[in-house]
């Protein structure tokens, strides 16, 4: 992604949801869309994501899959806050996380587990005449 395409990024919704492993919550985080520097932030970080050689874009294999369910939920309600879809994924993202501590939480130096606190953000972009979601 170069710099004339990262430019031309627009941020429509964006949710952010910290997870705690250990309490296990997901909670949402409110984050004004619009703000200047969240704008500018999420631009350059989807850049570098972009530029990434451990990048990987995906095509679902069905559309009847939670995921599937999900991203035609964000088409349907861009509001990502509002939108169920979006804590429902993070909530999943909860559960995986606590499942790979369970079965890998051992093999950490302390015996205690790996992953403590995650951020999970999703964001529905417009550009270039596409709208595109990011998680």
């Amino acid at each position: 992604m170069t710099a004339s395409t990262t430019a031309s990024l627009s941020l429509v919704s964006f949710a952010l949801h910290h997870i705690d492993v250990a309490s296990s919550a997901c909670t949402f985080v409110p984050a004004p869309v619009g703000a200047s520097d969240l704008d500018s932030y999420l631009t350059e970080l989807l850049g570098e994501v972009q530029s990434s050689p451990q990048n990987r874009e995906y095509s679902l294999a069905a559309s009847n899959t939670q995921f599937g369910n999900s991203l035609q939920s964000f088409h349907a309600l861009q509001d990502l806050p509002k939108n169920p879809e979006a804590l429902s994924l993070a909530q999943r993202l909860l559960r995986t996380e606590q499942a790979a501590e369970v079965k890998y939480g051992h093999l950490s130096q302390t015996g205690k587990g790996h992953i403590k606190r995650v951020a999970f953000y999703s964001a529905f972009i417009h550009g270039m005449g596409v709208y595109s979601i990011w998680l």
